[in-house]
């Protein structure tokens, strides 16, 4: 009876695993394809009537969920290390807690610091090489304003849109910002889940609550870092909660879907400042439905993998670094475009322009993945040295290094 339910057990887990793969290179997919739509494309209207085709107004459609694929990003993170490493940091052991963080921070770095290098060299070659910044494809503010190793340094800090702005033309680099401080506060936040009504449970959750108004107060541009955390939370909590979800997973799928399309086909979006409380409101009940669609996942038998899970796989592998370096990619290859006389925006025909934009979407889905086995793929690198210093600087025992490592 034992081996049957651990059996059942393995196989749901697996199955939820496809699926957050799906979840992830589905997500990372949208947000470039809003990108690149908006800068290869503009908006549906710039093209006439009449050389709109159907596959064109199809990626129109598609393009307007890049907002909800951050947010969907959000509730994963949060449920992903809710999941994995709540335990070993409610424990309170300073080497646990320290383990974490370098597992977390490992992740980042192994991405983000090639990223930045390697945005330096693109935006260096398409604004001057290639002209972009002469014929104004790259915006002026970006090149003159957004280079430097100052910038870099404090982007490779994750303190964009905090202390600097984010490096050269990489703008999506903003939610990592977002990311890195809820790392950072998860393990006081569970201290002082676990320590409520207690002195050091208080300060805790002060030390919180005062990090996260000082970091909104003072961010520039983005999903505001205090309000969010309820976002990355609410991930968190479906990866805790022991109970067996109330709703099915099919009815909890159907109601995440259609409050995803209902606001989709509004096109409310489209009229919302990022910081505006209508779609704070709005993204509060997305993450909250989506959290209820993992927990249901997570808790009732769930016996149906995605199709193509082996494409699944591949593809979330390099979601990260495709998220991390496509901006560079299209900004290089639009300069690349405007040399060789194809215009950016495109014009012309509808389905000319949709067949230059499914070439550069696969050029920069081709690169993003041989980029991965670089970044992604080295994260256990990244792991063995941030441990080597933190054993070196007493931070960490050798016996929980080599765990950790």
């Amino acid at each position: 009876m034992l081996k049957r339910a651990r059996l059942v057990r393995e196989k749901r887990d697996t199955a939820l695993s496809k699926w957050l793969d799906l979840a992830r290179w589905l997500s990372a997919l949208a947000v470039l394809v809003r990108h690149i739509g908006d800068k290869y494309a503009g908006t549906i209207w710039a093209l006439p009537a009449e050389d709109r085709s159907l596959p064109f107004y199809g990626f129109q459609f598609l393009s307007g969920f890049s907002h909800q694929a951050v947010m969907v990003f959000f509730v994963l993170s949060g449920f992903l290390i809710g999941t994995r490493h709540y335990d070993e940091l409610a424990s309170g052991q300073s080497g646990k807690i320290a383990g974490y963080l370098i597992r977390r921070f490992a992740r980042l770095w192994a991405v983000v610091i090639p990223a930045l290098l390697l945005a330096a060299a693109l935006d260096s070659i398409g604004s001057q090489w290639l002209g972009g910044l002469e014929s104004g494809f790259y915006p002026r503010h970006m090149i003159l304003n957004r280079e430097g190793i100052g910038t870099l340094a404090c982007n490779a800090v994750f303190l964009q849109t905090l202390a600097c702005r984010q490096f050269g033309t990489n703008l999506a680099l903003w939610s990592l910002a977002n990311e890195a401080i809820y790392y950072l506060l998860f393990p006081l936040v569970i201290l002082g889940w676990q320590k409520r009504g207690s002195l050091s449970g208080a300060l805790a959750l002060v030390t919180v609550i005062g990090a996260l108004l000082l970091a909104s107060i003072i961010q520039t541009e983005g999903s505001s870092i205090g309000i969010y955390m309820a976002v990355w939370l609410s991930g968190v909590v479906a990866g805790r909660l022991g109970k067996k979800s109330p709703l099915g997973i099919g009815l909890s799928a159907g109601l995440f879907l259609i409050w995803l399309l209902g606001w989709r086909l509004s096109g409310l979006y489209n009229s919302f400042r990022i910081d505006s409380w209508q779609l704070i409101a709005n993204d509060l009940c997305l993450a909250a439905l989506l959290a209820n669609l993992l927990w249901a996942m997570r808790s009732r038998h769930m016996a149906h993998a995605p199709p193509f899970p082996a494409f699944s796989r591949f593809m979330a592998g390099f979601s990260f670094s495709l998220y991390a370096i496509h901006v560079p990619l299209y900004m290089l290859l639009g300069a690349l475009y405007n040399r060789l006389g194809l215009t950016v925006p495109f014009t012309g025909d509808g389905l000319q322009q949709l067949c230059l934009l499914l070439l550069s979407l696969l050029l920069i889905l081709a690169i993003s993945a041989l980029f991965a086995r670089l970044t992604e793929r080295q994260t256990g690198r990244w792991q063995h040295a941030l441990c080597f210093l933190a054993t070196s600087a007493g931070l960490m025992g050798k016996q929980r290094s080599r765990e950790t490592g």
